[in-house]
Formats: C-alpha cells, structure tokens, sequence
C-alpha cells in the first residue's frame, strides 16, 4: 500500500482519531520562553546524522500497519550556487527517495527528486507562537503551536517546537480534510509527526503517527 507523506515540517513531519493521541499532547500548556528557534538547532543538516522511526499506518478499512523508516543525510551537493544536503529517506511500505535540504534566513528549503527541481519552502522559524505562514512544500497554513515535552521511543525531549499545519485539498475528486502534528527536539530534529486525512463528513481515511525510535547526530 502506497504511503502518504507531507512534510512541514514538517512539519516535521500531525494528528490521528480518537485514542491514538499519545500522553504528550496533554503537556501543550508547557509555558517556556526560547529566545531564539534556529533552524540549525531543530533540523541539524549534517553528513552521518540518521534517524530511525517506527511508523504505525491506519487504512480507511481501520486495518493498521507497522513500518521503519529511515532519513539519513549522506552527502552535500551544490545546485544552481546553493549548497544542498542530500537526505535520503527509505519509507516503509512506500520505497526511497532523496530530498536536498539547505537552511536560508532560518527557512528550511527542499527539493524533492520525485517531483522535479522546484525548491520549496517547508519549515519556518521566524514565526513565534501563535504565528502561522503557508509554506509552499505543503499549500496549507502551518503554525507554530507552542512547546512540549515529547516521549517517544528513542527517549524524553523536552521543549520541543510544534508545528500544527491543517487545511482542505482537492484529491481523486473528494475534498480532504489535513491535520499534522510535528516536533522537533533541539539539537535532535524531528521526534514525531501525526497525520491524519478525513473526508467532508469526519470519516478517517488515511491515520499516521511517526516515532523516533533511534538517532545519530555527529558532533
């Protein structure tokens, strides 16, 4: 089964139905002031860095899967007098891919291979909490929602940047409805991400939640 994926960034790599929401999402009252959100802080482009995520898939049939999938940054490239990272990321379910990735005016910008060389925007640390933009990497508004502590797998990660995007597209002919839920750990990057897609009538028809479970960022 093809996977869907959108990225905010991202966010960062959003949301499912009912129970599935973890404990950390009760946390989102957390009160902390950061002076500043880097983006070289909450999305660490360096060669050797990996994660490992265990991503748990919900059908429109309630049937749910288990996959890995793995990002890791294994090169630089420079492209029209930009110095690109070269992200591969091998999807459970879905296959491989490569993104270049580069960070400009604290905006993290990609291209992904698959949909030709146009450079989008995806994830942007300008904006303080409350704040929202419309990146072009996914055409819907994104927000910076507030910061939480964050449990996954791979352990505990406190004031993490959440990033909440939602909005209605246009697919196959049937308006869906997008909600994402991403956080990004400092000095870690992307810990977790939510998707959920529904139609016009609250049906869920796609659920996906992505837990860090292993990493490596060199120094």
């Amino acid at each position: 089964m093809k996977r869907y994926f959108i990225l905010v960034l991202i966010l960062l790599t959003a949301v499912t139905a009912g129970c599935i929401f973890s404990d950390d999402d009760k946390k989102e009252e957390k009160k902390v002031e950061i002076e500043s959100y880097s983006a070289t802080k909450y999305y660490p482009l360096k060669v050797g860095v990996f994660w490992i995520y265990k991503a748990a898939v919900i059908d429109e049939q309630g049937e749910e899967s288990i996959y890995t999938d793995k990002y890791e940054i294994t090169e630089t490239i420079t492209l029209n007098n930009n110095l690109y990272y070269v992200e591969k990321r091998e999807i459970g379910g879905y296959g491989s891919f490569v993104m270049y990735l580069r960070i400009s005016n604290n905006i993290l910008y990609g291209i992904n291979l698959e949909e030709g060389n146009e450079e989008k925007s995806y994830l942007n640390f300008n904006l303080s909490i409350g704040e929202s933009w419309i990146p072009t990497g996914i055409q819907i508004q994104e927000t910076l929602d507030g910061i939480v502590d964050v449990k996954v797998p791979a352990g505990i990660f406190e004031n993490c940047l959440k990033f909440l995007a939602t909005g209605t597209t246009q697919e196959g002919g049937l308006e869906i409805k997008t909600m994402i839920k991403e956080y990004y750990a400092p000095e870690v990057g992307r810990v977790k991400s939510v998707l959920t897609k529904t139609d016009k009538n609250g049906n869920l028809l796609f659920s996906e939640i992505c837990d860090l479970t292993s990493y490596f960022i060199p120094e």
